[in-house]
């Protein structure tokens, strides 16, 4: 069973400075608040680990829910950070296409300068054929 669908079987609840919040309320959250969640969830995972040589790891349920839990909002806010990387990624992609939209345009307004009177009435009126 894969990480999200044991978080919606057990119907996890996360605390949050809003109150408890579905599994699904995680992807809406700024993510700094998804940040805050994740410390106190890392916290409580570590209060209740216990190192022993000898003894079975701790396998109480309240620290296999918060385990599971800090699991989940811990995937959260990986894939959130990718798509946030790759939205930059385009932006800058986007903004470099406009760039060079805009050079194209000002390059072709520099070759329509360059011609001569004659050139340009041509071009007007539709007689030159190798208009740019």
């Amino acid at each position: 069973m894969n990480l999200f669908e044991k978080a919606t079987r057990k119907k996890l609840r996360f605390e949050s400075e809003v109150g408890l919040v579905s599994v699904e309320d995680l992807w809406d959250m700024k993510l700094e608040a998804l940040d805050r969640i994740a410390q106190h969830l890392h916290a409580q995972v570590k209060d209740g680990e216990t190192v022993s040589f000898i003894d079975a790891p701790n396998t109480s349920a309240a620290f296999k829910e918060a385990s599971s839990k800090f699991d989940v909002v811990k995937r959260v806010i990986e894939v959130r950070l990718a798509d946030k990387q790759r939205a930059e990624k385009a932006a800058a992609s986007r903004a470099k296409k406009q760039r060079i939209l805009e050079l194209i345009e000002k390059k072709k307004g520099e070759e329509l300068e360059g011609k001569s009177l004659d050139e340009l009435e041509a071009l007007l009126s539709g007689n030159e054929d190798d208009e740019s």
